[in-house]
């Protein structure tokens, strides 16, 4: 009999656990931290838990994608002869359907929401997991052969994963995780991962990731990539699919992640015109959440590297107000300056890395007094002070360009907190 040790008690090891129950499997290990032996003993009773970084002497070791594939006890388990496996790779080994995956620092979330949108205006039943939602794994009994499943895959899943996927797509490359990555390279390494298993393999044109099979690309810079912007239209080689200006997402990423989707699912025209425009983006990805007292107030928490907030305020179309800072990721924050002086009226920091982030912006050479920049440390006392400095007919923006960890469980939280926050304070304004 098999033996199976599932590495962490997250969404993920439980998508695992309930899997191998389901196959008939009994001998199955759940490592977890010492302090979280006992609670985990109740929620997985059919397992047994035991701490992590004791022996680990499974056939199988499941990891969590949060836990590098080098940790000793890792490494141990594989020099004694066990195989390496994760959720995801469990779920890509058993799908019955095509699978089409992104990967990218950027635009990997609105990327596979639009892929999906695109294969049900075809006609096909989809799935949407991965990276983001539920595991699909927890769902694999529905998954039919005629139907399509759409993966986002993170680095740290493609570390030890080589999938073989009808297609596979890499938005960009840019700075992030290096609090996790040992450096640029393994990273890039990582991400690349998605593309020689591919049937079909899918690279922004500006990616240099050495894979040495036919791939296409996509720009909406670069007229000679496959999927382009030419003329004010989204093209594939000479056919236009879709007006540019159907696409109501704002800002010219957002019409690289539609080619990107586009070149990954082969929209027909038909379907990419009708996407392009009823697709309102995903939430706390520059989710506009009403007019506020005269005030146009956008989410994108999900803004968790100075990159990122770079590409979205390179959409923004009026005068703004940035709120910006978290924890941080020991990134390089100049995308982040330059963004602000271009795009940003006033930015308001808060956090762990907002004094830094602040310091870097007055002392850049070409810093000329715009945006104005305040430090408020707490996140309530930030959103407040923004919200109050933005005058009428503005917008304020949170898009932070660090990770939500110094406050909140998540990019979501935060993003919840932030609605949560304006709707409070337009309430008390609005209060005699």
């Amino acid at each position: 009999m098999t033996s199976y040790a599932i590495l962490g008690a997250g969404l993920s090891g439980r998508a695992a656990y309930d899997y191998l129950l389901g196959q008939g499997e009994r001998g199955i290990s759940l490592y977890v931290p010492q302090e979280a032996c006992r609670e985990a003993e109740g929620a997985f009773p059919h397992a047994h838990v035991r701490p992590f970084g004791e022996k680990i002497g499974e056939d199988v070791v499941v990891r969590s994608p949060g836990i590098r594939p080098d940790h000793p006890a890792i490494l141990a388990a594989l020099a004694r002869g066990a195989r390496l496996t994760q959720e995801v790779e469990l779920f890509l080994d058993a799908c019955p359907a095509d699978v089409y995956a992104v990967t990218g620092s950027d635009g990997k979330t609105t990327t596979v929401a639009l892929a999906s949108e695109l294969l049900r205006e075809m006609g096909y039943t989809v799935w949407l997991g991965g990276n983001i939602g539920v595991p699909l794994l927890s769902r694999l009994g529905e998954i039919e052969r005629h139907h399509r499943v759409v993966l986002e895959l993170s680095s740290f899943q493609l570390m030890t994963l080589s999938p073989r996927l009808a297609a596979g797509a890499v938005t960009n490359l840019t700075e992030n995780h290096l609090n996790w990555h040992r450096d640029m390279e393994e990273y890039r390494r990582a991400k690349r991962n998605i593309l020689p298993f591919a049937a079909r393999r899918i690279q922004h044109a500006s990616l240099p990731m050495g894979v040495e099979y036919p791939t296409l690309t996509f720009s909406a810079t670069q007229e000679s990539a496959s999927y382009a912007l030419r003329y004010g239209w989204l093209c594939h080689g000479e056919a236009r699919l879709a007006r540019a200006a159907q696409v109501r997402l704002p800002g010219r990423y957002n019409l690289e992640n539609m080619l990107c989707a586009a070149a990954l699912t082969e929209a027909t025209a038909d379907a990419l015109g009708t996407v392009a425009e009823s697709f309102r983006g995903v939430r706390h990805r520059m989710e506009h959440l009403g007019c506020f007292l005269g005030r146009e107030v956008y989410n994108s928490s999900i803004d968790t590297t100075p990159s990122r907030t770079a590409a979205t305020l390179s959409g923004v179309t009026a005068p703004a107000t940035v709120l910006v800072g978290g924890a941080g990721k020991q990134l390089d924050n100049a995308p982040l300056t330059r963004a602000l002086m271009a795009h940003a009226r006033r930015a308001v920091f808060t956090g762990q890395t907002g004094e830094e982030m602040r310091e870097h912006l007055l002392s850049h050479p070409d810093y000329r007094g715009t945006p104005t920049a305040y430090f408020v440390p707490d996140f309530d006392g930030a959103v407040r002070l923004a919200f109050r400095m933005t005058p009428v007919g503005e917008w304020l923006i949170l898009s932070p360009a660090a990770t939500s960890f110094d406050a909140f469980s998540s990019y979501e939280e935060r993003g919840d907190v932030f609605s949560e926050l304006i709707k409070r304070i337009t309430q008390e304004q609005e209060t005699p």
